[in-house]
């Protein structure tokens, strides 16, 4: 019925109907969670919905007809508009609002929120064009059928529900719940991103680029996903424990992300802020391909052992080692722009910065960072075989037999086939007046055997 008041109107649980444009006066409306205004009629012409609106509950537009129902006084209200039936016209509101039916005066194109398709509805992303963020949950179907430029770089975030001809699709869909499984050519060339919390299921030639972020992670083991993964922010991946197991999967360490473990994959790429960690104290990670490192990425390079003369050790069994069968890049590298290496020595426990029994810190010894197939210096060609200045070297968590930091002496050489972490002991500043007290000595008697005899 009709109401003539004009105090304020409050929905706090249930749902409140206003069965015509008057039906609550002209006094401010509350509908606060988990309540609902339900408006349901038909404007006999557009129609500017003037009370003030409040609270963080459910409008619910379930309009007949085609005029037009804009909300004059929306900027108070936090929470979805449902639109169910009818034409909306969004005015100032930006909120989240969810597509159950109906359509938005001008199109979704110009909306500048959050649209959801609810569950039992269709979204057909070519005839309602693209707001600024979309999303999709449990039971809803997004169809890109006819789609073309922008809509196809659409950011999607999936929370259940169907990707319907989405094989063309570009952008990325941001997964937000688990048990998604990607099937080939569901996506087109999308990325898609996995968040904390979630997870995902890459099917078999699934190729695109996946993104990981927190906690997020894949159920699968990536033996065949040929595609990159991508880790992002806190992104912590562990390739196992098997040096032997195979992925084709190539991995992309991102600012935030870690790499560690061991076994293959594909090529690697370690970028700013990003760290490779191979092996399980210590062990070895294979790049079956090729593999860049970027300025402000890191290494953390575990030693385990230092028993042996130099070109003894054992690589992947007393120290780390990364492996690489194609190329590695280091033509990014500079001395103002050097890759991390974080020298971590373990004791007989596997823990880390603590006493290393067997390294001897007046001795000299050799560590295999980085075989490769061919290496690419660019710039850095005339560096010659000394190429310590690429690399900044942290070894506050390196520590000899007596438990005393080896801050220095330390150095990246190429051999050839590998980078080689190189030591050698850097004598005592006493030691250095002994050298040059009897070099003076050894010039003083030269002298002297080339004067000629006094008479």
């Amino acid at each position: 019925a009709a109401s003539s008041r004009c105090g304020a109107t409050a929905a706090s649980a249930g749902t409140l109907v206003g069965a015509h444009a008057d039906a609550l006066g002209a006094g401010a409306v509350s509908v606060a969670a988990p309540g609902a205004l339900r408006l349901a009629f038909s404007p006999a012409g557009p129609l500017a919905f003037s009370p003030v609106l409040t609270g963080a509950g459910t409008i619910d537009v379930a309009l007949g007809g085609a005029p037009a129902l804009s909300l004059a006084n929306a900027g108070g209200f936090t929470g979805s508009l449902r639109l169910s039936s009818g034409v909306f016209d969004p005015g100032a509101f930006d909120g989240n609002l969810v597509f159950a039916g109906g359509s938005l005066a001008g199109g979704f194109g110009g909306y500048a929120g959050s649209v959801t398709v609810a569950s039992g509805s269709t979204y057909a992303v070519a005839s309602e064009g693209l707001p600024a963020e979309l999303r999709l949950s449990d039971g809803g179907t997004l169809d890109f059928a006819g789609a073309t430029g922008p809509a196809l770089g659409a950011t999607i975030l999936y929370s259940g529900g169907t990707l319907a001809n989405a094989a063309a699709v570009a952008g990325t869909l941001d997964v937000r719940q688990s048990g998604l499984t990607l099937a080939a050519g569901s996506l087109g060339a999308g990325t898609v991103r996995v968040g904390s919390g979630f997870s995902a299921t890459l099917g078999a030639g699934f190729a695109n680029d996946v993104r990981l972020e927190g906690g997020g992670s894949l159920t699968n083991d990536l033996s065949a996903f040929s595609g990159t993964v991508i880790l992002g922010t806190s992104s912590d991946f562990n390739l196992g424990t098997d040096p032997d197991f195979t992925r084709s999967a190539g991995f992309r360490v991102a600012d935030g992300g870690r790499l560690r473990g061991q076994g293959a994959t594909g090529a690697l790429t370690v970028e700013a802020g990003g760290v490779v960690a191979p092996g399980n104290s210590p062990g070895v990670m294979t790049v079956n391909g090729n593999s860049v490192l970027q300025a402000g990425g890191g290494y953390e390079f575990e030693v385990a052992s230092a028993v042996g003369a130099v070109g003894t050790l054992v690589a992947g069994e007393d120290h780390d080692v990364i492996v690489v069968t194609g190329e590695l890049n280091l033509s990014a590298l500079g001395s103002s722009s050097p890759f991390l290496l974080d020298l971590i020595s373990l004791d007989g426990a596997g823990d880390q910065d603590k006493a290393l029994a067997d390294f001897d810190s007046t001795a000299s010894y050799e560590f295999t960072l980085i075989d490769y197939g061919t290496i690419k210096l660019g710039d850095n060609e005339s560096l010659g075989t000394d190429l310590s200045s690429l690399f900044l070297i942290d070894a506050s968590r390196f520590r000899d037999g007596l438990g005393a930091q080896v801050l220095s002496g330390w150095r990246v050489i190429d051999n050839g086939t590998g980078l080689v972490l190189s030591y050698a002991p850097i004598p005592e500043p006493s030691t250095y007046g002994l050298i040059l007290g009897g070099l003076a000595l050894a010039a003083a008697a030269a002298r002297r055997r080339r004067s000629p005899a006094k008479p």
